[in-house]
């Protein structure tokens, strides 16, 4: 079993801030040749961790994102292996191991509006540097809104809890609320438990005219009830 070791237990990582790049794998790039690209000994790196934990490097595919930090000429490496965990590369001692440990990210709440100029996915990733709002309201509205058909000047606007970590985000965004127009039509999307209720500005209207009628009937049996 992989030991899951705590940051605070055994690391400066929380006491000294450490400024990270995140890049992404590069296509067959073997973990072995990163660590010899960075002047550090393969042979001598793979027999001092676990045997486990090599599965997990070896499982490091094309395009997988990382962090990485090179302050003072010592080598710290994140690389995530899922949404709550992260291989931990760093120096202990005189040589450099591996930890799995828990992957520190803040949760953050944002409301994006965007005019479509291009098309929704660019110009949210162009507006938030997030390119997956898009996706993570295509999803809420996939039987409302063919997001295809967008044209220029709709409006589309998401509020939406995102994940970071150092600032970059991190997940697929949780949609709290959606809105678009699209010409005439509206259509707004509320979050409620794990689904999500839609409306439509027609239905809006419905609404408002039968809670208007309903109002009318109440005032008029108070007056015949008077007289």
């Amino acid at each position: 079993m992989n030991r899951l070791i705590f940051f605070f237990l055994f690391s400066s990582y929380f006491l000294v801030a450490t400024e990270y790049q995140l890049k992404s794998w590069e296509r067959g790039l073997s973990f072995g040749e990163y660590l010899n690209r960075n002047n550090i000994d393969a042979t001598k790196f793979y027999s001092s961790i676990h045997k486990s934990d090599i599965t997990y490097l070896n499982s490091i595919m094309k395009g997988t994102p990382y962090f990485e930090s090179k302050e003072n000429g010592e080598l710290k490496v994140l690389i995530p292996i899922g949404d709550e965990m992260q291989l931990y590369i760093h120096k202990k001692g005189d040589k450099y191991g591996l930890d799995v440990v828990p992957i520190k990210y803040k949760k953050q709440r944002e409301t994006i509006a965007v005019t479509i100029k291009n098309n929704c996915y660019i110009d949210f990733k162009n507006k938030s540097r997030n390119g997956k709002i898009a996706n993570s309201l295509k999803k809420v509205f996939r039987k409302y809104v063919d997001f295809t058909k967008l044209k220029k000047g709709d409006k589309v606007v998401a509020t939406y809890i995102q994940k970071s970590i150092d600032g970059f985000p991190w997940g697929e965004p949780e949609v709290i609320a959606g809105y678009i127009k699209r010409g005439n039509r509206e259509y707004f999307a509320i979050k409620r438990g794990k689904s999500y209720k839609i409306y439509s500005n027609k239905e809006i209207k419905k609404v408002k005219f039968v809670r208007c009628r309903v109002k009318r009937r109440r005032k008029y049996q108070k007056i015949s009830q008077i007289h």
